[in-house]
């Protein structure tokens, strides 16, 4: 049942139409749900937490800054693309579409997309800290005070449950920031499978994704020179000494990200710099010095696979934008009829990492000046692709 954050709705007489906040469980992860991820976490051999958990109120506002830092070129770069290619982004689109953003964050993006399309009928902005999402809406009321907007406090990683009042019209999914890249292998692919239920049968996607580079402009990005992301990755330790009773003593532990090369992925980990012992409401749990803790990651993406992943969740891609030093891609893509089903898929997911581990080792044999890398990656996202369609359709 749809429940309200500040208040009751506003009257009928208001010129804004964001209808009440439709509350997908909680107004975020519970307490419970929050302190069995961490024990688990923290029990595994290689410790880790899951980086949903980061975006409490004061994660969120901290992830804004990591946003506007000068090393951090995923924001911009991404708002570069559209602002330079809106006009064929909104006319792909098409008009009375039905926008809908997982994770939706601080609404940046957004604003620039609803401005140009033609009659959006509606905006669901999805998003698990019930603070930004209010922030987020209130300054879209005011910037578009005809848009029926129906926003949604939920894990967009769960199961989502649309507003029941939802005006006809063409779903478009709307994914930025290469957030997708976030994602464990098992919650790629099943948000790949939420996305094309979320769209239907007719619907699009439209999501941007951080490509694959140096590692040296990854790793300025993500170890910057002000600390922002180190406080943002670090917060979660304070969360867990907040509500769950823990002892962590943050000049104890270290961050870091570091980039690996077998995944093609950026991973945040905080490093413990001596040997202690952490408590967590009553439980404890021992670090050796230099051992760490698997907090986040930030997977780079090759266009080919990535096209070839989409097309095994049923999306065909119809459009791909670049900046000219293919540091990002804005691609936009429309289902294929095939019925969306959503399933268990960790079967799947291991034969991605098997997939991917394979595709790397061949890269290394036959691929030394890279000539060879797009057939290859075709090749095994076409694998992947027949694979994942024939155990789940």
């Amino acid at each position: 049942m749809a429940t309200l954050l500040d208040g009751e709705p506003k009257s009928k007489t208001s010129s804004l139409k964001t209808n009440p906040v439709l509350c997908n469980g909680t107004t975020g992860p519970d307490d419970t749900e929050f302190y069995h991820f961490v024990l688990e976490g923290l029990s595994k051999k290689q410790k880790a937490l899951h980086p949903k958990y980061l975006y409490d109120d004061e994660g969120s506002l901290l992830f804004e800054d990591i946003c506007a830092l000068d090393e951090y070129y995923v924001t911009r770069t991404e708002l570069a693309i559209m602002e330079q290619n809106i006009h064929q982004m909104a006319a792909a689109i098409g008009p009375n579409a039905i926008v809908l953003e997982p994770g939706s964050g601080a609404g940046v993006k957004i604003k620039l997309l609803l401005k140009n399309l033609q009659s959006a009928a509606a905006y669901v902005p999805i998003e698990i800290s019930s603070d930004a999402l209010k922030r987020s809406t209130d300054i879209l009321q005011k910037d578009f005070p005809s848009l029926d907007i129906h926003p949604v406090c939920g894990d967009f990683t769960s199961r989502i449950s649309l507003p029941s009042d939802l005006p006809p019209g063409r779903r478009i999914v709307y994914f930025p920031g290469s957030t997708i890249g976030n994602l464990g292998v098992s919650e790629y692919v099943r948000l790949l499978a939420t996305f094309a239920h979320l769209a239907g049968d007719d619907g699009g996607l439209l999501v941007g994704v951080d490509l694959d580079k140096d590692p040296d402009i990854l790793f300025k990005a993500y170890n910057d020179s002000k600390g922002v992301t180190a406080a943002f990755i670090l917060n979660l330790l304070t969360r867990i000494n907040r509500e769950l009773g823990g002892t962590f003593d943050l000049s104890k532990f270290d961050y870091i990200s570091v980039y690996n090369e077998q995944f093609h992925r950026m991973e945040m980990r905080v490093y413990s710099k001596v040997d202690q012992l952490v408590h967590v409401n009553g439980h404890s749990f021992p670090f050796s010095q230099g051992e760490y803790i698997f907090i986040e990651q930030s997977c780079k993406f090759r266009i080919a696979s990535f096209s070839n992943s989409l097309k095994a969740h049923g999306f065909r891609v119809q459009n791909t934008w670049m900046d000219d030093k293919k540091l990002f891609a804005v691609l936009y893509c429309v289902r294929d009829g095939r019925p969306a089903t959503l399933y268990d898929p960790d079967d799947i997911a291991k034969a991605y990492m098997e997939t991917w581990s394979f595709s790397d080792q061949l890269f290394q044999m036959l691929t030394p000046n890279g000539l060879l890398q797009q057939p290859i990656e075709g090749l095994v996202g076409w694998f992947v692709s027949v694979y994942h369609y024939h155990t789940t359709v």
